[in-house]
């Protein structure tokens, strides 16, 4: 969980909202680093992430940087595709980075 995640959540409706806080409430906060920063920008730069979508791509950056197992998303456009996917995996492994497994939230709960 991050200060990104957070700031979506005030965007949330009201009820969603207090049941995602509820739900993270003990999953610990990972701070913003400059190299979170200039990793979100490599995605950026290479196309991984769109230019429109930065929080995307921090959100992405903190769980590699911070070597986070699971990323959950339920974004199929930027993260779930098989292509997407590829393309991720194929840029973390060239660059010697951690990669987390990216997954679907209900995942974990069926």
């Amino acid at each position: 969980i991050s200060s990104v995640i957070l700031a979506e959540l005030e965007e949330a409706k009201p009820l969603w909202r207090i049941q995602y806080l509820k739900f993270i409430d003990h999953i610990k906060n990972v701070e913003l680093s400059d190299q979170t920063i200039e990793l979100a920008k490599k995605y950026i730069k290479q196309g991984i992430i769109p230019k429109s979508k930065r929080d995307d791509a921090i959100h992405l950056a903190l769980a590699v940087v911070s070597k986070i197992d699971f990323f959950l998303t339920w974004n199929m456009q930027h993260f779930l595709r098989p292509n997407k996917l590829k393309q991720i995996n194929d840029f973390h492994r060239k660059n010697n980075l951690h990669s987390p497994v990216l997954i679907k939230p209900s995942y974990f709960f069926e």
